[in-house]
């Protein structure tokens, strides 16, 4: 490498160090200031999965989720003044109805825009707070809605009449024993 040529590498290499220098000290702040996050706010992701309780306590093996927890949340994003919008992620097959409603009136509450995602169950009370939200997004896939309780049983009185078969109640009061299978299975004697 003759003379010539060294000093024009070490020419490019100290003006791209300028360059550098200029980039990081002129050109970076100006870029930060013109894309300021925080000029446009941020969204506040709040995952809602499992069964809904007012404790979060186990429910049979299931993964649940605490509504004063959850509430909590709501609030304090509510009240953040960076966060400008609510997204609710919901993967829930329902839970408790008080704990359900408790969350649902948090969401009606917020101030700021509110959006439920139903993702693979948004049914009973998962639904009841999805419904309380400013819009409901949920994949055609979703297993949503489904308030309310319903119940169905099987009618074996003629069956157990033919054999001889009976019931006899034995409750510690009038309704403890509601909608317990073996009283429908019964003709109706108590």
């Amino acid at each position: 490498m003759n003379k010539k040529e060294g000093n024009h590498k070490l020419r490019n290499i100290i003006l791209t160090i300028i360059a550098a220098v200029f980039i990081l000290l002129v050109l970076f702040p100006l870029i930060l200031t013109i894309f300021d996050p925080s000029k446009y706010g941020n969204v506040a992701l709040i995952k809602i999965e499992g069964v809904i309780t007012s404790d979060g306590s186990s429910y049979l093996g299931s993964a649940t989720v605490s509504s004063p927890e959850i509430i909590n949340f709501i609030q304090e994003a509510d009240q953040d003044p960076k966060i400008k919008a609510i997204l609710l992620e919901i993967n829930s097959p329902g839970g408790s109805p008080v704990a359900s409603d408790e969350i649902g009136t948090a969401v009606k509450r917020a101030k700021k825009p509110t959006i439920a995602v139903i993702r693979e169950v948004g049914a009973s009370g998962g639904y009841w707070i999805a419904s309380a939200a400013d819009h409901i997004i949920a994949n055609r896939m979703s297993i949503t809605g489904s308030i309310g309780v319903y119940s169905s049983y099987l009618e074996f009185s003629g069956l157990m009449e033919k054999y001889g078969i009976g019931y006899e109640r034995l409750v510690a009061g009038e309704h403890k024993d509601t909608g317990f299978p073996i009283l429908f299975l019964s003709s109706g004697k108590e």
